[in-house]
């Protein structure tokens, strides 16, 4: 009976997409965009003055193709936007090709230009944003959308994991989502610290950009207290024919349109497959990974009719590992079998000023794992809807409001140790049943508003558990944007509740964060210099050391710079750092938590010339973590383990500081059938030791280190046909 209500939303959702799916007559309008002195304008924003569903912007070339149906062709007009340009109009004419249009130099810049097609509004927030292009070509990033944003100043990640953590906030606080639906099983090895192993569990090949909000994310994301990863699918034919190969694997990629004549009905699918086994031949490293293997494959599908968008999403992953671990004085092989299954479906319906989003989907997850006496078998299933109403009243003013449903089901049997500090074989342990099921529902509202060189938006979110009480989320953001456009400053401001829907304990905490953040950036084709301060308060479990009794609260007060420089067409720089004063308490004690930084400095120069080379190099400097030791121990004589006492003093041991340098090298080659480019990467060249993890020998009187990873080579190749 649980399953009866939810199926009605199921119901209702689907109905909703497959009854606005209609037909009419599309024509299209084309042509080439120029300034005077001949060259090409990228990036134009090409629009219908009455009706902002019909809008592309023109490519490298200068190029732009638009569709739009039978009653645009009436009385509307076509407007070419450029910033540091006139704005150019024209009427909109039916078959008819706009050759050349010339755009003038304006004397003053023009204001922001305001598109309202999406739920997203990434600039009026905390945010960065990564292209696919950046991903693929980030020295540590592996082509791996979710490790490229280590290399960012906002990722506090001490791990060299993909498990996002940015400004201080927990990783079980933040959030990752897939065209706006939340991803619950987003990463790959996760019981491994590097970045070859552990890897988000999407391909880049479906990535367009990824939008990450560190703090303050917008109200409109569900269940989440820390921040937000947002990546977009491709909504435009890539061409992509695509063979990978590397030393951990390969895969392909291959993108097929479903008509000759348009580029925004298409399908996009792939298949990866990763064994470490020949990476750990020819390093003669990482001896703490025994055997991983991983099978990906999915596909997205895109269909556009008239302006309303269908969107269908698949994906389907296997990973089985094999590594050493080390967990209080024992010291075994961690087995683990993964299988995920990840279903979305998004449609957008714009009509006038106004669009109607409702997104569905359906996840499982199965999780079998062995480790000394704990045998675990764990399957998920979660279901995911949600509808939104956006309109846009003028340039001044939007709104947008919606509901979302999220539905957990778990079901665990297997056995865990008796004493939580002995996983030796042998001990006892004792059978773990477990059957439950948690659905929460949440509301908001959010309007935006602009005046002049101010944009203001407030947004609030109810969160209701079932069985539990109701939630009052809000949010405050404060944006002013220079007539130049080269300075903006924002203040955000809010609230946050969530639940924690993989938590060991299996009851679905609730967790909280008030986060503010006060930020300048500063833009220039050359110069770009971005700085942040930044306070957040957070409660919950926030770390799987803590007991289910002790929830934590955790104050951190965080400040960082950015400086990037253009230093010419091929060449940049960038180099930025963090302070991050972090502090929790625990049991009305306040202590240093483990990831209290006096500084975090990243670096990255990139040199990148299609004809030549691109070359790539980060490095990364900063103090070690910090770890609450063992001070004596116990032995339990009913088992002939010994039980740990650990410092009443958290937090009051430290690893020694982290350093690494790192290096990616690829080159382009074509010919008439393909083109093909052959990539190195040298991960931690200076092959420093850089302590990830201590444990013990039996009795507690030796300590002992795991390290992060190696000095690592590692070679590919891909191959583009066209």
């Amino acid at each position: 009976m649980r399953y009866k209500n939810l199926n009605r939303y199921v119901l209702f959702l689907a109905v909703l997409i497959i009854s606005n799916v209609c037909r009419s007559q599309q024509h299209e309008v084309n042509g080439y965009v120029y300034d005077f002195n001949g060259k090409p304008l990228s990036e134009v924003i090409v629009y219908v003055k009455n009706n902002l569903n019909f809008i592309t912007i023109t490519d490298s070339i200068g190029f732009f193709k638009l569709s739009v149906n039978e009653q645009v062709f009436q009385s509307d007009t076509l407007v070419f936007s450029f910033m540091g340009y006139n704005t150019f109009s024209l009427p909109v004419r039916k078959s008819v090709e706009y050759n050349v249009i010339n755009l003038k130099k304006s004397d003053i810049l023009m204001q922001e230009v305001v598109v309202f097609r999406s739920k997203s509004m990434a600039g009026d927030f905390s945010t960065s944003s990564l292209k696919q292009l950046q991903i693929y070509t980030n020295p540590t990033s592996q082509a791996d959308p979710l490790n490229a944003i280590q290399s960012l100043p906002i990722s506090t990640n001490t791990l060299e994991s993909a498990t996002p953590m940015l400004r201080g906030s927990s990783g079980k606080l933040s959030r990752v989502f897939l065209n706006g639906v939340p991803v619950y099983y987003p990463t790959k090895g996760q019981q491994q610290n590097n970045t070859i192993t552990s890897s988000s569990a999407f391909s880049t090949s479906l990535i367009k950009e990824e939008e990450i909000y560190a703090s303050n994310p917008p109200i409109y994301y569900g269940n989440v207290s820390g921040g937000v990863i947002d990546m977009k699918l491709n909504n435009k034919l890539q061409n992509n024919k695509t063979l990978f190969l590397s030393m951990i694997g390969g895969g392909v990629a291959a993108s097929l349109p479903f008509s000759k004549t348009r580029d925004d009905n298409f399908v996009d699918s792939y298949f990866n497959y990763t064994n470490l086994t020949p990476l750990k031949l020819v390093n003669n490293s990482m001896s703490n990974v025994n055997l991983y293997t991983s099978y990906d494959a999915g596909f997205h599908a895109q269909f556009k009719i008239n302006q309303s968008v269908l969107s269908l999403y698949s994906s389907f992953s296997q990973e089985k590992g094999n590594y050493k671990s080390s967990v209080y004085s024992y010291n075994g092989e961690y087995k683990s079998n993964n299988l995920f299954n990840n279903n979305i479906i998004n449609y957008n319906f714009p009509f006038g000023q106004n669009i109607i989003e409702t997104n569905l989907s359906f996840s499982y997850l199965n999780n079998l794992m062995n480790y000394g006496n704990l045998d675990l078998d764990k399957k998920y299933y979660f279901i995911y809807g949600s509808m939104a109403y956006s309109r846009i009243f003028s340039n001044e003013i939007q709104i947008k409001l919606g509901w979302n449903v999220e539905y957990v089901d778990l079901n665990v049997d297997g056995t865990v140790p008796l004493y939580y500090y002995s996983y030796f074989p042998g001990t006892p342990s004792e059978l773990l049943n477990l059957n439950s099921s948690f659905n929460k529902s949440e509301f908001f509202f959010f309007l935006k508003k602009r005046y002049r060189n101010f944009t203001s938006s407030i947004g609030t979110r109810l969160t209701y558990n079932k069985g539990k009480k109701l939630y009052f989320n809000y949010q405050l953001n404060l944006k002013y944007l220079s007539d130049n456009q080269r300075n903006k400053f924002l203040f955000s401001i809010g609230k946050y509740y969530s639940n924690d829907f993989m938590n060991e304990f299996y009851t679905y905490p609730v967790q909280n964060s008030f986060q503010c953040t006060f930020e300048y950036t500063y833009f220039t084709p050359r110069l770009q210099i971005q700085s942040a301060l930044y306070k957040k308060h957070e409660e919950g479990y926030l770390d799987i050391n803590y007991s289910s009794e002790n929830r934590v609260d955790k104050q951190i007060w965080g400040a960082e710079l950015m400086v990037r420089f253009q230093l010419s067409k091929n060449v940049s720089f960038q180099l930025s750092n963090l302070f991050l004063d972090s502090k929790i308490v625990n049991n009305n004690n306040e202590y240093r938590s483990y990831d209290d930084l006096n500084y975090f400095i990243k670096s990255l120069f990139s040199y990148d010339h299609p004809k030549n080379f691109s070359i790539n190099v980060n490095f990364f400097l900063r103090p070690g973590t910090y770890y609450t030791p063992v001070i004596n121990s116990v032995l339990n004589e009913d088992i002939d383990v010994y039980r740990p006492e650990y410092s009443n003093m958290m937090n009051q041991a430290q690893y020694n500081n982290y350093c690494t340098l790192n290096l990616n090298i690829s080159k382009g080659f074509k010919n008439k059938l393909f083109s093909y480019s052959i990539f190195c990467s040298l991960n931690n060249i200076l092959n420093r030791k850089n302590q990830s993890q201590v444990y013990y020998n039996k009795d507690y009187t030796t300590i002992f280190y795991d390290y992060f990873t190696p000095r690592i080579l590692f070679i590919g190749c891909t191959i583009h046909f066209k």
